[in-house]
């Protein structure tokens, strides 16, 4: 045991100089960001508002690619499979801990990925067509409660944030939604915006186009205050239903096994970046508010954000429909 300490310890040091001498020549060629959607989507658009502020503090381009399929799973299994040396990352919603967990199939693990840093957030709102004939969050619960089962809600698919978002806010409402799923928010947009559906929860930059043209009214905002960008609309809470939040949030992951200073090198990028006055007008003007965690605070809700949506699933007797 004598000689193995100094071994053990040599060991040690060597590691500890291996992750440093990384950190220190990291990066020497351009970083993959894996997008685990298709172009034009909230995350898409939101992760291109930081790339510019990512290549200034790294010093090298950042390549954006899109990867879309199986709610995002395709892209997020294909960066958990690469080589964990800080050169390809993924791009993780909140839909992602949703995913792994409404789907039976998953091919990887979460813990197969280290969190790198948040960056953003956009609190969802309560969006109506013209058929249901409401304008107030009230009205519409009262609706709700009168023809239970039929009054729709739309997602951009089963086991996404809206899906989610709907089964609570039917939970925290004491009313029975129907969920009609689509492939993607854009057709789900559109047949609320046709009458085919009568509300739908998500964020205002997706919405902004009907909400414009007056094909579809905003009830409430799912978040503890006003957004700035529509101080007009009220919140959930404020509209008589506290206790209800719900929102997307955005982040960066990286294969697990990456060297740690990588990772820390990566989470300072990101926090930097997202010190940029015009990258926070950008995302203001789409609806988005900064939500910046360095490695060690996004790790921690990360793991709890994980967990509370599993439970929240597996507590439908049936599974969530």
């Amino acid at each position: 045991m004598r000689h193995f300490l100094p071994i053990l310890a040599a060991a040690c040091m060597s590691l500890a100089a291996g992750q440093a001498g990384a950190a220190d020549n990291y990066p020497s060629r351009p970083i993959t960001v894996v997008v685990p959607y298709e172009p034009g989507g909230t995350a898409d658009v939101l992760f291109r508002v930081i790339a510019p502020g990512l290549e200034k503090q790294l010093g090298q381009t950042v390549v954006v690619v899109n990867r879309g399929g199986a709610s995002g799973l395709i892209g997020t299994e294909a960066v958990a499979r690469a080589q964990p040396d800080g050169y390809t990352l993924v791009v993780a919603t909140a839909g992602l801990p949703i995913a792994v967990s409404f789907n039976k199939n998953v091919r990887f693990d979460v813990k197969e990925l280290e969190p790198i840093a948040s960056y953003a957030n956009t609190p969802y709102f309560l969006f109506v067509g013209s058929k249901p004939g409401v304008s107030t969050l009230k009205e519409f619960v009262a609706l709700a409660k009168k023809n239970p089962g039929k009054v729709s809600y739309g997602s951009s698919g089963a086991g996404q944030s809206g899906h989610l978002a709907g089964a609570k806010f039917a939970l925290a409402t004491g009313t029975e939604l129907l969920h009609v799923p689509y492939k993607g928010t854009g057709p789900a947009m559109t047949d609320l915006a046709s009458g085919q559906i009568d509300s739908i929860f998500v964020g205002l930059p997706i919405a902004m186009p009907h909400l414009d043209a007056g094909r579809i009214k905003v009830l409430a905002v799912a978040s503890p205050e006003r957004v700035a960008l529509r101080p007009d609309v009220p919140t959930v809470a404020e509209s008589g239903y506290p206790g209800f939040e719900a929102r997307a949030w955005y982040g960066l992951l990286a294969p697990k096994g990456t060297p740690e200073a990588v990772q820390k090198k990566l989470s300072d990028a990101v926090v930097k970046a997202m010190q940029d006055k015009e990258a926070i007008q950008r995302f203001s003007n789409l609806g988005a508010v900064p939500f910046v965690q360095g490695m060690d605070k996004f790790s921690a809700f990360f793991k709890e954000d994980v967990e509370s949506v599993d439970k929240f699933i597996k507590s439908f007797p049936g599974g969530l429909k």
